[in-house]
């Protein structure tokens, strides 16, 4: 029924809305102090855009599929004309064609 429906699985739902919350707290539409959870990579990666966060350093599963390390891994591999989308709806919708391709 789903593929009948064309809607994306649960995973992707998930993941779609995992990423725009990290948005969200990256651009200040949630109050959330995300320096407490992720920092800035400050380009020391060449693979990783101008925003990207640097995944925290997990030695356990349960931390490692937390939403921060998870979230990030994902986060750092956007295209810039994803994360630097100028609003939430431009982000979700571009983000939504980028996951499906």
């Amino acid at each position: 029924m789903i593929k009948h429906l064309q809607w994306p699985s649960l995973q992707q739902r998930r993941e779609i809305l995992r990423l725009v919350l990290l948005y969200k707290i990256h651009h200040n539409l949630v109050h959330f102090d995300i320096n407490s959870y992720l920092t800035p990579t400050h380009g020391r990666a060449h693979y990783i855009h101008p925003q990207g966060c640097k995944i925290p350093f997990s030695r356990r599963d349960y931390h490692l599929h937390a939403f921060f390390p998870r979230t990030a891994k994902t986060w750092n591999v956007l295209p810039p004309d994803i994360y630097n989308a100028p609003s939430v709806e431009a982000y979700r919708h571009r983000l939504t064609g980028w996951l499906a391709a």
